[in-house]
């Protein structure tokens, strides 16, 4: 708990709260605001961060930032070691620096590294250069001087040693400058962000902006713009204009929360709540499900994410079974906003709610913990495996986006260039299968098509400029935008088992956010979308998707057996 006098009181004041159950040697220190942080090692093996604004009475975790980050330094009877925790103000910006001791898994030599942040950014600044089995720590900053003293050694050849790490200072400072560069380019749509954002008559949202993947890559390393964790690369991947383009089987990324960061987890907000947002284009069709983004746990399960397939259609996984809507277009550019809080995962794109859904009511930090988040292929999980996109400019927020600031974002992208479109590896099902039974059906409820010969039929052009209301997908496969022949109808109406106008319906994505939703959370922003969905799991099979180089891929065209299967129907209606 802690103590503390009021201006013009003579006795001690008591705080009302003292640190959770099971955790012990805290470090308190005052922030802005009134605000009291207090950091704790905690039997579980985390040290847990508290927030107090009322002096002490009442302390909140803060998950959503720093809480759990930091591991305890030991577990057992040494989780007790103290470490540094304190505040400085450098270059006129106050932030934390702390210390932490940790043990490579290589040895049992105790190792303390120095990390800073401003309770919304986590930067490892780095390795202390202390002597071997280095324990506790202690920092002071003054006079813009720092200094670490810190215990190294065991039994009578123990003792305390000094370390002045004012040089390091520097390194302190470049990042944040950094820090301040990045959000003020993204703000005000400088020079060096005109390639990061497109409409800058709208805000763009900094608040709670953690990390951004763009056009570092370095080897395998797709590298953090605030200078945080780095994303890993695997298989084909090349630069694109502020991302990376991948093609091929199991070509993608991941960019951890557990793994290759531990003992320490800057991105653990993300087991609670989370905005990740990208820009992102397909450029040929997939020969099934193939995964583009989204959010695995430790047991390899998908808590959230993003699909698309073979019948051009988007898809989410929650968990075991994809829930399909809407269609996507080749070499369209689209923006992808995936969304987590209190439990509750949603999916936008071009800035409008698709899917919206309860995920879990409890969270336990060893099963149920977050692994990663994935772009690509890299989820293999999931049928398909190959893939050939672009996902660019990466936003990942420790906060839940409302839905203006998401709109903020979907005005703010960059479309991605045109990529040339390769013959599809996708194989369509044999109408043969079906002839029988459906052309009874259709003898039954539709007017016999003519056999009129079939006119050039006209796609509608691509429009790749989308405002804050953002522009929907294209007429989905299984329908064309315009039809001048009663035989190409024809065959969409077979496919789809729909009526023309049904089958010719627009799924596309609203500029608004969706109105109405299903029994599984899917929204249909124009009331039309799951219509189009079913025409589109039955329509996009029959027949070759014609693929133009404008990258409108909507147009189905009847097979050669076409007009002997027509013939055969209207013999039998003669009959």
């Amino acid at each position: 708990t802690i103590m503390y006098q009021s201006s013009g009181q003579q006795p001690w004041i008591l705080g009302k709260s003292a640190t959770h159950a099971g955790c012990t040697n805290p470090s308190i220190l005052e922030w802005e605001s009134g605000k009291i942080i207090m950091i704790t090692s905690c039997k579980y093996g985390r040290r847990e961060v508290y927030e107090s604004t009322d002096k002490g009475n009442t302390w909140k975790e803060a998950l959503g930032t720093l809480s759990r980050v930091w591991s305890n330094s030991l577990t057992g009877p040494w989780h007790q070691i103290q470490s540094g925790f304190i505040t400085a103000t450098i270059d006129g910006r106050k932030v934390i620096l702390l210390t932490q001791l940790e043990y490579p898994r290589h040895g049992n030599k105790g190792e303390i590294h120095l990390w800073l942040t401003d309770t919304n950014r986590i930067y490892h600044v780095g390795l202390l250069p202390t002597k071997e089995s280095a324990t506790s720590s202690s920092l002071l900053y003054v006079n813009d001087k720092l200094y670490c003293l810190y215990k190294a050694g065991v039994g009578s050849n123990s003792g305390a040693f000094f370390l002045d790490l004012t040089s390091w200072l520097q390194k302190i400072k470049d990042a944040l400058s950094t820090w301040t560069a990045k959000d003020n380019e993204l703000r005000n749509c400088s020079q060096g962000a005109a390639a990061s954002r497109g409409e800058c008559s709208v805000p763009f949202p900094t608040t709670g902006l953690v990390g951004h993947l763009a056009g570092r890559f370095n080897g395998h390393e797709w590298k953090d713009e605030y200078l945080g964790v780095n994303a890993f690369v695997r298989g084909a991947a090349k630069k694109a204009p502020n991302g990376l383009t991948f093609e091929g089987k199991g070509a993608g990324a991941e960019w951890p929360v557990l793994g290759k960061q531990w003992p320490t987890i800057p991105l653990h907000f993300a087991n609670y709540g989370f905005t990740l947002a990208a820009t992102v284009s397909i450029h040929e069709m997939p020969t099934g499900i193939t995964p583009l983004m989204g959010l695995k746990r430790m047991r390899n399960t998908t808590l959230l994410g993003l699909s698309f397939d073979n019948n051009m259609a988007w898809s989410v996984m929650p968990g075991s079974y994809p829930k399909y809507f809407a269609a996507w277009k080749i070499n369209k550019t689209y923006h992808v906003v995936l969304k987590m809080h209190d439990g509750v995962g949603s999916v936008y794109v071009d800035g409008a709610l698709y899917w919206n859904m309860g995920q879990r009511n409890s969270f336990n930090e060893g099963q149920d913990a977050v692994s990663h988040f994935y772009f690509g292929a890299y989820d293999e999980q999931l049928s398909g495996g190959k893939i050939h996109a672009t996902v660019a400019n990466v936003f990942l927020y420790n906060r839940p986006l409302n839905d203006t600031e998401i709109g903020y974002l979907n005005a703010t992208r960059v479309p991605l260039p045109f990529t040339e479109m390769r013959p599809s590896t996708a194989t369509s099902p044999s109408v043969e299968p079906v002839t029988t039974p459906v052309a009874t059906t259709a003898q039954a409820t539709a007017p016999v098509p003519t056999l009129a010969a079939s006119q050039p039929t006209e796609e509608a052009p691509s429009n790749e400029n989308s405002g804050a209301s953002g522009a929907g997908p294209s007429t989905p496969v299984g329908s064309t935008t315009t039809t001048s022949s009663a035989e190409e109808e024809s065959v969409n109406q077979l496919a789809s088992g729909t009526s023309p106008s049904t089958a010719s319906t627009e799924g596309g994505v609203s500029g608004e956010t969706a109105g109405g939703t299903d029994g599984q959370g899917i929204h249909s922003p124009d009331g039309e979308a799951e219509a189009a969905a079913v025409g589109l799991a039955f329509g996009s099979n029959l027949g070759n998707l014609s693929q133009r180089d404008d990258g409108v891929a909507g147009t189905v065209c009847g097979s050669r057996v076409l007009p002997l299967l027509l013939l055969g129907l209207w013999g039998f209606a003669a009959l």
